[in-house]
């Protein structure tokens, strides 16, 4: 007989992944929103607590704390150059990250909520 294994183990890919931007307040990110395929991404550094990313037009780093879904991001630093067509964007995705409290990893996306469970930023893995 066949040994029973159990349920499939979940793999938790959020840490140590590239990450980009797909939705913004639920708008779709797309080439008029970044042009030049600059989309805002970014990867949360397990090993330093740290998050690193593109905000768009900036680079962007700062520091991290996560217990399981609840998550805050502190200290976030954007680089300071500017970036004609993409700033009011930049702004709002910075925003936006600012309130982050939780997150979910469901069918390949990463899904940031605010503190009033409202879908803020809707990550896909970037391969």
């Amino acid at each position: 007989a066949a040994a029973h294994c159990g349920p499939p183990i979940h793999v938790d890919i959020v840490e140590d992944t590239d990450w980009r931007l797909s939705t913004l307040d639920g708008a779709s990110i797309d080439d008029a929103t970044f042009p030049y395929d600059l989309y805002p991404s970014m990867r949360l550094i397990s090993e330093d607590g740290i998050i690193a990313g593109f905000t768009g037009c900036n680079r962007l780093q700062g520091n991290y704390g996560r217990d399981g879904y609840n998550i805050r991001f502190d200290k976030m630093a954007p680089t300071r150059r500017a970036c004609e067509g993409v700033m009011d964007e930049e702004v709002r995705f910075l925003k936006a990250l600012d309130t982050i409290t939780s997150l979910r990893q469901q069918d390949g996306m990463l899904n940031l909520y605010d503190d009033k469970s409202k879908l803020r930023l809707q990550f896909v893995e970037d391969k």
